[in-house]
């Protein structure tokens, strides 16, 4: 048996790691064989997974029209400054893809923090337009597996890409920065300030911050008009990697109020603060 997707992919629930199996091997050990109930095998798949991307659709419209055969991953185009500014003015897109602390530290206004980890594709297929065109910012030897991390969703329309940050900022534009805010910052101020839990719903339905608000990271586009100007809006998922993809999209939707929650809603229930379950 060789699998359809591999471990940590939406497409199914707790895929396995290995390369190929066997039928045998799999009725002794795979948690679904277990099962010989059909309405309890469909609530069990059910059970805690994440909202279906939003990539999944436009992926079954790619499946079913002919596409060009690719005999080689495409080459991004190494972009300098001059090139930045000019494609930004209008409205490309960039992409930050290094940790979340070095964009926090200083990003190039207006980028969204998608890291180059496991997640990258899912992300960049939740936030990113199939239609507009976009620049990574990475360092030259993780261009082509990114590349091939997005061609693989059908997200083929990269103007191009930034190896130096550094050089941006020394070519006239001043880097933004994420602000933070630590466990201790939030309950201080936990009053005044407004919550954003951006994990699943079933996340938050074993652990949730009192007083917090919910709307999914792959959402939030379409729910900004119920966020206030007047407040630190704090954001936060479960380490921080989600909530650091949402923090900057809200900042380069223009929110200034925006802080990231360091550790997440772990770090906060680690440093035995109080939550809510159900």
């Amino acid at each position: 048996m060789w699998p359809a997707h591999g471990a940590g992919s939406a497409c199914g629930k707790a895929l396995g790691a290995v390369p190929s199996s066997t039928v045998g091997y799999e009725k002794l050990v795979n948690w679904a064989f277990q099962i010989d109930d059909e309405e309890k095998f469909v609530e069990a798949l059910l059970d805690g997974q994440p909202e279906p991307p939003k990539y999944f659709a436009m992926m079954k419209k790619l499946n079913k029209t002919n596409r060009p055969l690719l005999t080689s991953v495409p080459q991004p185009r190494k972009i300098h400054t001059s090139e930045l500014i000019e494609a930004m003015e209008k409205g490309v897109h960039v992409v930050d893809t290094r940790n979340k602390i070095s964009f926090s530290g200083g990003h190039i206004p207006g980028s969204i923090n998608i890291q180059d980890n496991s997640a990258f594709s899912t992300w960049a297929g939740w936030i990113l337009n199939y239609e507009d065109p976009f620049i990574l910012v990475a360092p030259s030897h993780r261009v082509e597996a990114l590349t091939k991390a997005l061609i693989r969703i059908g997200l083929d329309n990269i103007h191009g890409y930034l190896d130096d940050i550094e050089e941006v900022s020394g070519n006239g534009i001043e880097l933004e920065t994420l602000n933070q805010f630590n466990c201790n910052d939030l309950l201080t101020n936990k009053d005044s300030v407004y919550i954003l839990d951006v994990r699943n719903e079933s996340e938050r339905k074993i652990a949730r911050i009192e007083g917090s608000h919910h709307v999914f990271a792959g959402f939030l586009t379409e729910h900004v008009e119920n966020l206030p100007s007047d407040k630190t809006i704090v954001v936060h998922c479960a380490g921080g990697d989600r909530s650091a993809i949402a923090a900057s999209l809200l900042l380069s939707m223009g929110f200034d109020n925006v802080v990231n929650l360091t550790g997440g809603i772990n770090a906060w229930i680690q440093n035995g603060h109080p939550v809510l379950a159900g």
